[in-house]
This record gives structure tokens, sequence and C-alpha cells, in this order.
């Protein structure tokens, strides 16, 4: 049958394949986009069973992401093929960090983005097979599916390393306001409270916020704090709690044991900043030389045309 179409198309003329491709891959976009909005097969009795957390979950994906609302068979499909990943770790650490809006678990998110890469990579993959060769369009396809699928995640892993580095470098202005607040007779909480005022509408803050929530829901300090090391797995900051926690267990100041980790952050603070100054004169090595090159040869080319022309 594509032997046929082919025939037809090469008797047509040139510009009748390109087009019949396009209009192809369109019509199978938009064929798989409604196949998709079909319910999805699951009962009743199923729905019935998820907990009304998951059902809000759900419910606030669909609200919110396009991808899981006209694709959710297919992004469930993609989700269970992701449970035994190797990067559902590094995925669910990324997530936590980047402050994502949406409650994606790990599988998730990588099915929605397998998702995405898969509906983009079907116009192209169907256009290349057609244009030039079934192989190219599998290949061409692939290709497709594979980098729009790891752009996502580097985009991803991108967003959760700036992140962290901005918590990190604020970390010393947290303790110590903290420090402070403490030895002036506040409470914990209080001075956790303040500190995450002092960072509002930073990174740090939002941290800061979420500890004082849990605190607030009635977790233990010990918890909560454990859980925010959990979250931002720095050594430093694993650090400052081990000390805020064991401080509380032997009954010490904290303010002296906070005041203590400042000074600490403050020195590898500028520790960080000499190791990217010199980082940064490695880097700038390559850009320098290639400019001192160009600018001699600016410099010599005119002697080098008058010799040439004058041998001519």
């Amino acid at each position: 049958m594509l032997n046929e179409l082919q025939t037809i198309f090469t008797q047509s003329g040139d510009w009748l394949l390109p087009v019949s491709s396009t209009l192809l891959a369109l019509s199978v976009f938009i064929t798989v986009m409604l196949l998709l909005k079909l319910p999805y097969g699951r009962d009743n009795k199923e729905q019935d069973q998820l907990y009304d957390y998951d059902q809000l979950r759900y419910g606030k994906l669909r609200e919110e992401s396009g991808t899981f609302r006209l694709a959710e068979p297919l992004v469930m499909e993609f989700t269970n093929l992701n449970q035994h990943s190797a990067r559902i770790a590094s995925i669910q650490e990324m997530l936590n960090m980047s402050d994502q809006p949406l409650p994606w678990t790990p599988e998730e998110y990588l099915g929605v983005r397998q998702t995405e890469a898969f509906l983009i990579s079907i116009p192209f993959g169907i256009f290349a097979w057609n244009y030039f060769h079934p192989i190219a369009g599998i290949v061409f396809g692939g290709f497709v599916f594979l980098g729009y699928y790891y752009l996502q995640i580097n985009e991803l892993s991108n967003v959760s390393q700036k992140r962290k580095f901005q918590i990190r470098t604020r970390l010393p202005f947290v303790i110590d306001m903290m420090a402070l607040t403490r030895s002036a007779g506040a409470s914990f909480n209080q001075s956790l409270e303040i500190a995450a005022n002092e960072s509002k509408d930073h990174p740090a803050g939002d941290e800061l916020s979420e500890v004082l929530r849990q605190l607030y829901l009635g977790r233990t300090q010990h918890q909560a704090l454990t859980e925010f090391a959990d979250r931002m797995r720095d050594e430093d900051v694993s650090d400052i709690v081990f000390a805020i926690n064991k401080a509380e267990e032997l009954g010490t100041p904290i303010a002296d044991a906070l005041s203590e980790m400042a000074d600490q952050m403050r020195l590898k603070k500028s520790q960080w900043g000499e190791k990217a100054s010199a980082e940064a004169q490695v880097k700038m090595s390559f850009p320098g030389m290639l400019i001192m090159l160009a600018c001699l040869l600016v410099i010599i080319s005119p002697f080098i045309l008058q010799a040439v022309t004058g041998t001519m």
C-alpha cells in the first residue's frame, strides 16, 4: 500500500509529497488527541477505592495540566512503566527542590513529559517517513522524543539546582536572625517565623514557612527539621539541623549553636566565592585566547594582504 501511494505521489509532482505528508501527520495527531479524550478505562469501584487525597490531587492535575487532562490514559500508561525506573529518587528530589505548583509524583511527572514527547514526535516521524524513508521517520521521531524529554528533565534539574543555591547563600543571614531573636528571648517558633518573614518572596523563606507550617500542624521540631534536611539534600543544611536537634536534646542554648553555625556558614560562603572566582579564571582563558587571536589577525591582516597583492 505504501509503495502504491509513493508511486502516485511521485507521478503527481514533487509538491504533492510534502503537502500530503503534512496533512497525514496532522490528521493522525488530531485522531490521537480525539481518542485520548475518551473516558479512561477505570470503573467506578476503582475510583471509589482511591483515597480522598488522591482524588483531590488528580482533580488538581486535570484542572491545571492540559497534557494530563487531555491525555490521561497515555500518561497513566507511561506512569505505570516508570514505577521501577532508576531515576525516581532523583526526580523526587528535583521536584521537592524546584517547588512545583502541581502535586506530581515522580512517576507521573515523567509520564507527562514522555507523553508530550511522544505526541510531539508523531508528526515529525510521519513526515520523515513519507518524505524521506520509513527508517528516517523512525529515527527522526525517536530523536525528537528523546530530545524533548531530556530537555524537560534538564530544565527541572537546572531549576532545582538554582533554587538550592539561592537557599544555601541565604542560610547565614537566616541563622544569624534566628540566633539574635533566640538571644532576645523568642521561642524557636517565633524566631523561625521572624526569619521566614524577613526572607519573604525568597526560596529560603518558602522553606522556612513550610517548616513552620509543619510545626503548627503538630509535628515535632525534630521531625519538621529532618524533613527540611531531606528535601534539601545538602551537607550544610544537614549540619545545621543536626546542631539544632542535638542542642535541643542536650538542653544547651540553641542561640549559641546557631551563632557558631552562622560563623561556619559565612566562612564556607567566602570559600565558595574564592572557588567560583578560580573556576571563572580557568573558564575565561579559552575565550580570552580566541579574542587575542582575533585581535592579532586584525592587526596583521593588512600586512598579509599587502604582501600578497604585491607579489601578484
